[in-house]
Order: C-alpha cells, then sequence, then structure tokens
C-alpha cells in the first residue's frame, strides 16, 4: 500500500523539478538570463576569494595575538623579577642593584645597573679583590665596572699594597 506522505512528497518533488526544467529552457533562450548568470557567479567567486583573503589575514592577525601575548607574558616576568631589586649606594655615588633582603631563597647579591636598565638580571662577579678594593664586572654587557672599598690615601704610594695601579 503507498502512504499518502509519499505521494505528496513525489508530487512535490516532479513539481520542483518542473520548475526546474522551465527555468532552464527560459536561460537558454534569454541570452539576457546567461550572462546575467555569468555575472552572478563571478560575483560569487569575487567574494569566494575576498572571503579566503580575510581568513588568511584572521589567520595571521590570531599568530601575532599569540605572540604578543607571549611577549607580554614574559615582560610581566621579566618585570617581576625586577621588582625583587632595590638601588642602594654602595658608596658615596656610587650605586648598584641589590637583592631585597624580603626575596628569600637566594644569596644576596648585586646586579649590573645597565642590565637592569635594559630589563635583566646579571649578576655582577668580582673580578679583582686587592686588600682595598673588591672590583665588579658584569660578564653579560661588559660595559660595566665598579671597584668597591675605602679610597686610596692619595699620599701613600699603591706600590706599597702589592698594586702598580694596573687591572
Amino acid at each position: 500500500m503507498v502512504d499518502m506522505t509519499m505521494l505528496l512528497g513525489v508530487r512535490d518533488a516532479v513539481k520542483a523539478a518542473s520548475q526546474l526544467a522551465s527555468a532552464a529552457a527560459k536561460a537558454t533562450v534569454d541570452h539576457q538570463m546567461k550572462d546575467k548568470l555569468i555575472g552572478i557567479q563571478q560575483a560569487i567567486l569575487d567574494i569566494q576569494e575576498k572571503l579566503g583573503d580575510a581568513q588568511e589575514d584572521r589567520l595571521r592577525l590570531l599568530t601575532e595575538i599569540g605572540e604578543l601575548r607571549e611577549e607580554l607574558k614574559n615582560s610581566k616576568a621579566s618585570r617581576a623579577s625586577l621588582e625583587g631589586y632595590e638601588l642602594v649606594e654602595v658608596e658615596s655615588g656610587k650605586f648598584l642593584y641589590r637583592l631585597r633582603s624580603d626575596q628569600g631563597g637566594t644569596v644576596p647579591h648585586y646586579v649590573c645597573p645597565t642590565c637592569y636598565t635594559n630589563g635583566t638580571i646579571s649578576i655582577l662577579q668580582a673580578s679583582r679583590i686587592t686588600p682595598r678594593k673588591t672590583y665588579y664586572n658584569c660578564q653579560a654587557c661588559e660595559k660595566f665596572s665598579l671597584g668597591i672599598g675605602p679610597d686610596e690615601d692619595i699620599n701613600r704610594s699603591t706600590t706599597t699594597h702589592g698594586w702598580d695601579g694596573s687591572f
């Protein structure tokens, strides 16, 4: 037995096919309609091309956003590590950044002020120790050097201390 809904579905399908056939027959006769369809198809292709370009731009921007987020995260971490230091006067007119006392778990140390200003932490290393001064150099930037200790007495010869004044 044939179901009524099935018959209605077949009738609708035949009606739709008939309309499509009629439209196709008119389209083949009407050259203006063909030209308009070609124009519409060209517009659709143009839109698809622009959509592809927009998707490429979106992907590029998402990649750039990811890189900027990573850069921001690194910058925040660097800033947080820099905040663990304070500027101190180690001698009259001589300043260094020193690890703050509330930063437990790390050996107290000084860092290069040049590197600190550039956003990095570089621990100063004692490069030379004399009876009167300790000389510190930055191994990272090689631009910073500082001697800390009592100033030499102008009236005393530096050779009595075993130092001829050269580094």
